[in-house]
């Protein structure tokens, strides 16, 4: 396993291939005929994977690029002066961007998360602690007075939130029920570990795309467990609750209150995010099963994604690597033997002193002695 600027380099392109076609797929109506939740969330989990490790593999082949990467190194390896006699490389500068960015991220996400538990608190504090059927007195619930969509709080501790909307009785029974599947698939500790990701690689755009769809596939794989096992009446009201309540919330002029990291929340006023929600559950995904192309797919993508890494035909000046030498022309090349020692002779130069006579590089190459 090796970390190197390539490999990095070579992660985010994956990387970004795949969010895209990501994308791609949750934009296209049409697509939801064939890809389901669980294929949406193998391409999320491959591609971050990709970039939390981004390194080669034994099983990885190094192919070489002759031109683009070879002047991306060369711009890299440029030393640039800071102070008299000091000298650093534009990537250790580079590389200091990106830690400065990350710590500053993180404690602009801790900052949010802080921000968001103290908010959650207050809300117990003036709110009323419920004990809804099918809900484990285990997790509190808690009808609170706030302009925000039911939500989930906390990853180690969640807490149900159910906010005064003037909800009917199963439009408060398929709300429970998303939610606590939220609190049982450990969403919020999927959407932190995303938040993570994000601080450390906050100069990659698509990376906060990534985070969107992971938002979008955490509702669309909640949405299909709660109908899974609903006849077709249940899962219209259920429809219908998604709809009635989100109308609720854009007639109510919602406040943003909670933090993004550590919540989970069953309606979003988003029209693109509720349409799409609403037309993969029209497509009755939770029914069929994924092809078998498709699960071939899934398979065999994560060895692919880690198979190829390509590095620059590129020697860093000064470096163990610029002090050798390719023997191209044998004919002009001969090895000196001279008062007990070898030397690799070319063109007339004496190169160096040969400390491996038997290697396989200087096969053919004739000795010659000299008193």
């Amino acid at each position: 396993m090796e970390l190197s600027v390539s490999s990095v380099l070579f992660s985010v392109a994956v990387a970004s291939i795949l969010i895209v076609i990501t994308d791609l797929i949750l934009l296209t109506k049409a697509s939801y005929k064939t890809f389901r939740v669980d294929f949406l969330y193998a391409l999320i989990i491959i591609s971050a994977l990709r970039l939390i490790v981004p390194i080669g593999f034994l099983h990885t082949k190094t192919l070489t690029s002759k031109h683009i990467l070879p002047v991306f190194y060369e711009f890299g390896h440029h030393q640039l002066t800071i102070a008299k006699a000091a000298h650093v490389s534009t990537f250790r500068i580079m590389a200091a961007i990106w830690i400065a960015g990350s710590v500053v991220a993180a404690f602009l996400s801790l900052r949010s998360l802080l921000r968001s538990r103290r908010l959650t608190q207050t809300l117990m504090a003036t709110g009323q602690r419920i004990y809804p059927d099918k809900i484990p007195a285990s997790v509190a619930v808690y009808r609170i007075r706030a302009n925000c969509t039911p939500f989930v709080s906390g990853a180690r501790h969640p807490v149900i939130f159910l906010p005064d909307l003037n909800l009917s009785a199963v439009e408060r029974a398929d709300i429970l029920q998303h939610e606590y599947q939220h609190i049982r698939n450990h969403d919020i500790l999927q959407k932190i570990t995303m938040s993570l990701l994000v601080c450390a690689y906050w100069w990659f755009p698509l990376v906060y795309l990534l985070r969107k769809e992971l938002a979008i596939i955490i509702e669309l794989h909640v949405d299909a467990q709660v109908v899974k096992n609903m006849s077709a009446e249940k899962g219209t009201e259920y429809l219908e609750t998604l709809l009635t309540t989100t109308k609720k919330l854009r007639n109510s002029a919602p406040e943003q209150t909670i933090a993004f990291p550590s919540t989970s929340g069953f309606a979003d006023i988003n029209h693109n995010v509720l349409q799409r929600r609403i037309e993969f559950l029209l497509e009755d995904h939770q029914f069929r099963s994924t092809s078998l192309l498709l699960i071939a797919i899934i398979i065999v993508l994560p060895y692919a994604a880690s198979s190829v890494i390509i590095e620059p035909d590129y020697v860093q000046p000064g470096s163990e690597a610029s002090k050798t030498y390719a023997i191209t022309d044998r004919s002009n090349s001969y090895i000196l033997h001279t008062k007990g020692f070898y030397y690799l002779i070319i063109n007339g130069h004496k190169l160096g002193k040969v400390t491996q006579l038997h290697s396989p590089a200087l096969k053919g190459i004739p000795i010659r002695n000299k008193p």
